[in-house]
């Protein structure tokens, strides 16, 4: 029998907006953000594309949108070709990528880095940003330190080794060289999310849903969700 992972999940039932708040903080966070048609913007993480899609028809800038998982990036790859978007796709993992340095004047992460080893890709955001580009990455938040018991059910379903507080974050940021570290908590936008359902769906992916719509509710009092605005200078 096959073992799937959280990410698993999202790829078959090809969740778009997943993060708190949905593509419509998204959108009303990038409105406040200097993004132009001259901008080059990274999409870490990208999913099946949405946020990418969206930066490119909205703002016609350049987008390069990354993902690890095979069938994010088919889904990404169909979504941008139905929009005749001209959006460069790559299947990379954001710990360490074959990008050149100093290229990005924006890099989203939405709901990502929490998934990886932190301090790996914090420090690689740093070398893919512009000396004056912008870090915007929301991401899941602990209100104080969890426990041990907590945090193994944090790992039994997503995965993750840590979940760092607000202040554990913005050190994380601080010692892979970012100087400015801004934090803007989520809003708890009601929005549907997007799917773009695989034609086949294994059962035991449903029972990762409900373990994640309980651990949800479990912890509705010990996480929340930042989006850190982070720039080196």
């Amino acid at each position: 029998m096959m073992s799937y992972t959280y990410q698993d999940f999202l790829a078959y039932f090809g969740v778009g907006g997943a993060h708190p708040g949905g593509m419509s903080f998204t959108k009303e966070l990038l409105k406040h953000i200097p993004i132009t048609r001259d901008s080059h913007v990274l999409d870490a993480g990208c999913g099946t594309g949405q946020t990418a899609a969206f930066l490119q028809k909205d703002f016609g800038c350049s987008v390069t949108a990354i993902d690890q998982h095979p069938i994010m990036i088919e889904k990404a790859c169909q979504r941008f070709k139905e929009g005749n978007l001209n959006i460069e796709i790559r299947e990379e993992n954001i710990e360490g990528t074959s990008l050149p340095s100093n290229t990005f004047d924006i890099i989203i992460a939405e709901s990502v880095t929490i998934f990886t080893n932190i301090q790996k890709v914090v420090k690689e955001y740093a070398r893919l940003l512009k000396d004056d580009g912008i870090v915007l990455a929301h991401e899941m938040t602990a209100k104080q330190v969890l426990s041990q018991q907590e945090m193994d059910v944090l790992q039994d379903i997503y995965a993750i080794s840590r979940v760092p507080t607000k202040e554990e974050w913005i050190q994380l940021f601080k010692d892979a060289g970012f100087l400015n570290v801004e934090s803007i908590m989520a809003k708890n936008i009601n929005d549907t999310p997007e799917f773009m359902l695989s034609n086949t769906i294994d059962p035991a992916l449903y029972d990762i849903w409900d373990q994640h719509q309980l651990v949800t509710e479990k912890y509705a009092d010990r996480l929340q969700y930042y989006v850190y605005r982070v720039q080196k200078s």
